[in-house]
């Protein structure tokens, strides 16, 4: 009797230690999903103020008469000065462990230089002497020999040279004219631009970085770093939904009413101002701590890029990285501009960024399945097929709205090559070098490549035009594909028959 008392003591012990086990994890894991309450509300809000500006950036520059190949060096230069600056924050965080005041300190920057980028000194909105006087110009064809003092303001009297105007000319000389209010003329705005641009990327470049380290040191210390995309994914869809709400709002207002339709983009920098300060209270709440080591990095990087340099493999690779970036910064500066000068709306280009942000989360939920099924160098292969499909109808469309049909394949080009490129660092990096390949890949990628693809992008669209640009974009990413198979076909063929080799030597010493 005795026995079988305890017997039922013991079950009842084991329920209730069994019932505590289940309390205590069922606590530990709403504590870790309030730890990452944090990260997830930075990258919605942050995002959000990507989406409800960049997009547009563009075409405000365009607007405020830009050319393609300036607004490209003012985008481009941004990336250049990250790709450089970005290190140096990172060893001065590593020494002084001032991560969460240069994290305040950088996305303060960032908001501040948006804001000031929208106080241009420029008129957009031309007075009805300047349309009288550009019409004028215009109507009457008067020849041409310019300097800047022939355009006195009130000067009726105007001296013209030897030959025509164009229409470019006409317009530059307007801008000119508006000067009697304060504004700049068109070279001392492109200068404007690049330096604050420039000097606000000095500050602002580590925000994004920063972040991201104390959201991947989180999920460290739960053993969760595979769930990172389930945090950045909170971007995509903030970036969606901003891009689309304030495109489509900003598609109705008028800037300049009884002239030429322009939109009031304006909206856009204090939206973009107001999310990015919510981002900032969001992030303020990481913990931002360092574990790397700087000098053991250091050696690694020596060691791993002899590696990573002489393999064609890796080499093929990383140009496929680099491409990726310039072809989606490109996209990104100049299809609007393209789609503008066709016709396009403003609504219409909130449509484009909503299917697109729309189909990179659907990508990115189904992105470790596919490659999974089809491994990630097929997917490499299929997404710079997606590159060349896209490109090529770019280059033959003539109605804007049809641009919808290609748009649902951003999915592939950039959701799904991304996961693909860091699955593969992960299946063909050395145990030592993949660390460096992470690295080197992150900034060919987001810093030379997003750089190269603004500058060079439109100092060809601004040369060659915008369809012969996306012409050539189409043929380098067809090449860069046949290219990648080949070195595949033969990486894969020397070491099958470097394996044959092995294996006839084995047999014959048997």
């Amino acid at each position: 009797m005795m026995t079988e008392v305890d017997h039922d003591d013991d079950e009842v012990v084991t329920l209730l230690e069994k019932k505590e086990s289940e309390n205590k994890r069922w606590k530990n894991d709403g504590c870790i999903r309030t730890q990452f309450i944090a990260p997830k509300l930075f990258y919605f809000f942050f995002f959000s103020a990507q989406g409800s500006l960049m997009p547009y950036l563009a075409l405000y520059y365009k607007q405020l008469r830009l050319s393609a190949a300036e607004a490209g060096v003012v985008s481009g230069a941004k990336m250049y000065a990250a790709f450089l600056i970005i290190p140096l924050w990172s060893m001065l965080v590593d020494k002084f462990k001032v991560g969460k005041l240069v994290f305040i300190m950088s996305s303060t920057a960032l908001m501040a230089t948006m804001l000031i980028i929208s106080m241009a000194p420029a008129n957009i909105c031309m007075t009805r002497h300047d349309r009288t006087r550009r019409d004028g110009l215009a109507n009457d064809v008067p020849v041409f020999n310019y300097s800047p003092s022939m355009y006195n303001v009130g000067d009726v009297n105007t001296e013209f040279g030897s030959r025509y105007l164009s229409e470019p000319e006409i317009e530059d000389q307007t801008l000119m004219l508006s000067s009697k209010t304060g504004s700049f003329g068109h070279t001392e705005l492109f200068i404007f631009f690049l330096i604050v641009t420039i000097c606000g990327t000095l500050f602002s470049c580590p925000c994004l970085s920063l972040a991201d380290s104390a959201t991947v040191d989180l999920l460290a210390r739960n053993s969760e770093t595979h769930k990172y995309g389930n945090q950045r994914l909170f971007g995509s869809i903030g970036n969606g939904l901003a891009a689309f709400i304030v495109g489509a709002s900003i598609s109705q207002t008028d800037l300049c009413p009884g002239e030429e339709r322009k939109v009031n983009y304006y909206w856009c920098f204090y939206t973009f101002a107001v999310f990015m300060f919510l981002s900032i209270i969001a992030g303020s709440r990481l913990q931002f701590n360092s574990r790397t080591d700087s000098k053991q990095a250091t050696t690694r990087v020596c060691a791993s890029l002899r590696h990573v340099l002489v393999n064609a493999n890796y080499l093929i690779f990383l140009f496929t990285v680099f491409f990726d970036g310039m072809a989606m910064s490109f996209i990104k500066a100049f299809l609007f501009w393209f789609l503008k000068d066709l016709g396009g709306t403003q609504f219409l280009f909130s449509v484009i960024t909503a299917v697109n942000c729309s189909v990179e989360v659907l990508v990115y939920f189904f992105s470790s399945y596919l490659i999974q099924r089809l491994g990630s160098v097929r997917v490499l292969c299929i997404g710079l097929l997606c590159y060349t499909v896209r490109f090529s109808f770019y280059t033959c469309m003539v109605k804007p709205w049809l641009v919808l049909v290609v748009e649902p394949l951003s999915g592939i080009t950039t959701a799904a090559l991304w996961a693909a490129i860091m699955s593969h660092v992960g299946d063909t990096a050395a145990k030592d070098s993949a660390f460096t390949l992470q690295g080197v890949i992150h900034s060919l990628h987001w810093g030379l490549g997003h750089g190269s693809g603004s500058v060079l992008g439109g100092i060809l669209v601004h040369n060659i035009g915008p369809r012969n640009t996306f012409a050539l974009f189409a043929i380098i990413s067809a090449m860069n594909f046949l290219i990648y198979i080949l070195v595949i076909y033969c990486y894969r063929e020397n070491k099958k028959q470097k394996q044959d080799e092995d294996l006839l030597q084995n047999d014959l010493k048997e």
